[in-house]
């Protein structure tokens, strides 16, 4: 092997060394700040550099400084904060697309009007940071001397801007999730309160109020709605004991889903004289999601029915085909325009918490009802 050879594989294997290292780094956090960081010091090490500092378009689409490593003192402010603000030629460059990989700044406007000891700084390189086609900033390295940055350093510096590129965009994806699932937990908090809570204050008040009205004409039945009242407190505490714990339907703990549907149904007749019929066809056991999901909605359905329908019968049908999972509750109550109370921002928890429930499952939830002809919920899901 030539000298040449050998100096062409030396430098091949340091490139591979530091674009691993930094992969090493970036893949340790999910922390915007601390990949550029610790990357931007990384570079600098094993580049042999003195130093470096990174932009980042801001929400408002303006460059700022978001790290900087060993800057010398003529670029500092005091407390070690960087003296730049307002543009400059690798912003120029930036802005007008022309950065789409990394080149050498001979002529810094930023380090010509610095004042102070600039350590001996004339240029330095700049590549652009870029996720695919979408450009988030610049990383700048410098070090003293006459001569530029070779074709391969600059190979490289387009390599790493890219590798970093791609941990901003993961980053800032991660921290979005983060935010769209703690929204998604308060909307799923808020139908567990409702679901659990709401549900059975409704309940409770209802018994307590019938009591209330049969307390001298018929004090033996209001005894006993003020027993039903006292059983459905007692069981709504422990349902909210358990929901404080895991926010699962707690009926359906140790049961199949039809085992609870059928278990709900003969509850539900016992507290309002309603007939309830169950119809269930599924050839495998649901998901623990599916399951609670379906279970709430039917939960809801009914205490619509018990609020609303002046019913006297509900027909609740669970068939699971190779293609379709579908779910009706149907009664014979007094129905009503679905137009006025389909689920909107303003609407409460009842339809919009079923119309919640059925979407996060991958599925459909339809209405169907007119005055006078009752009311069928229908919710389908694709099979798993």
């Amino acid at each position: 092997m030539s000298t040449v050879d050998a100096h062409a594989l030396l430098q091949r294997n340091r490139e591979l060394f530091i674009l691993n290292h930094i992969a090493e780094t970036l893949n340790r956090t999910t922390d915007i700040q601390v990949a550029l960081d610790e990357t931007l010091a990384a570079v600098v090490e094993l580049m042999g550099l003195q130093t470096g500092w990174i932009f980042l378009l801001d929400d408002a689409g303006k460059l700022r400084t978001a790290a900087y490593h060993d800057l010398p003192p003529g670029l500092q402010l005091p407390g070690q904060l960087p003296l730049w603000e307002g543009g400059c030629n690798c912003h120029r460059l930036f802005n007008s697309g022309e950065l789409r990989t990394a080149v050498n700044i001979v002529q810094c406007s930023r380090l010509a009007d610095a004042t102070g000891d600039r350590r001996g700084l004339e240029f330095h390189a700049s590549a652009p940071l870029r996720s695919e086609d979408r450009m988030l900033g610049i990383l700048n390295v410098a070090s003293p001397g006459s001569g530029t940055f070779t074709p391969d350093t600059l190979l490289l510096l387009s390599a790493v801007g890219a590798q970093l590129g791609t941990a901003i965009e993961r980053a800032r994806l991660s921290q979005q999730a983060v935010v769209l699932a703690a929204a998604e937990e308060r909307n799923r908090l808020a139908r567990e309160i409702h679901d659990t809570l709401a549900q059975g204050l409704t309940a409770i008040t209802l018994h307590l109020e019938a009591a209330q009205a049969f307390a001298e004409p018929k004090p033996e039945l209001a005894q006993r709605k003020i027993a039903q009242a006292l059983a459905l407190a007692r069981t709504n505490l422990e349902e909210a004991r358990r929901s404080v714990l895991n926010l699962r339907a707690a009926l359906l703990e140790g049961r199949t889903l039809p085992e609870a549907l059928k278990l709900l149904a003969q509850q539900f007749t016992a507290e309002t004289g309603i007939v309830v019929t169950t119809t269930i066809d599924t050839r495998s056991r649901l998901s623990s999601a599916r399951e609670n999901g379906l279970y709430r909605i039917v939960q809801e359905a009914l205490s619509n029915v018990r609020k609303h329908a002046a019913a006297g019968e509900v027909r609740i049908q669970l068939q699971q085909t190779a293609a379709e999972l579908r779910l009706v509750i149907e009664d014979d109550g007094a129905g009503f325009e679905p137009e006025q109370v389909m689920p909107t921002a303003a609407s409460g928890f009842g339809i919009r918490g079923m119309s919640e429930r059925a979407h996060l499952m991958g599925g459909q939830l339809t209405i169907h009802s007119a005055p006078g002809t009752g009311t069928r919920v229908t919710v389908t899901l694709k099979t798993e």
